[in-house]
């Protein structure tokens, strides 16, 4: 595209039917520029401000430890579908609490331990079965409260951290 081209395109873009129009259109232009070039070096002298006190800090989780877990959660979609697991379940606490005791003897003397079905380590699955047992609990004990999705992350956090003992 050349000059006059891209000329064309502006005044049109930007209704520009005068020469005055155009004037103005490059004055401000120019002003704007001025402004941009004296208040930009000072931005950058000073911090932004991010308002996240008191909110999780995903910093802190390595996200390398997440992939058996995910894993798991792909493996449940083939068996399964897609969220399967966040549907109520009849009985859910000891259903998922002997999901959780089943998985941790078969990892207990191996912490490699593979399930034959799933392909996937029986540690994660033990971890998928906690975290799962954590979200059903939560939900049956406040059924009409919307549940924030911060909250369940972080009670399913606190479920791996301290429910397997770490």
């Amino acid at each position: 595209m050349n000059l006059q081209e891209q000329n064309r395109m502006i005044v049109k873009k930007y209704n520009l039917r005068s020469d005055h129009d155009i004037l103005n259109f490059v004055n401000n232009l120019a002003k704007e520029v001025e402004y941009y070039k004296q208040f930009a070096p000072r931005v950058r002298e000073q911090e932004g401000l991010k308002h996240d006190s008191g909110k999780q800090k995903y910093h802190a989780m390595p996200l390398c430890v997440l992939g058996p877990l995910a894993d798991t959660f792909t493996a449940g979609v083939k068996k399964y579908e897609k969220f399967n697991c966040l549907k109520p379940f009849s009985d859910s606490d000891s259903r998922f609490w002997d999901g959780t005791m089943r998985h941790l003897e078969q990892c207990q003397l191996d912490p490699l331990a593979k399930d034959t079905e799933t392909g996937c380590y029986h540690a994660a699955q033990a971890a998928f079965n906690i975290l799962l047992r954590l979200y059903h609990a939560r939900l049956e004990a406040a059924p009409n409260v919307n549940n924030s999705r911060d909250d369940l992350e972080e009670d399913l956090l606190d479920a791996l951290k301290n429910g397997l003992g770490e």
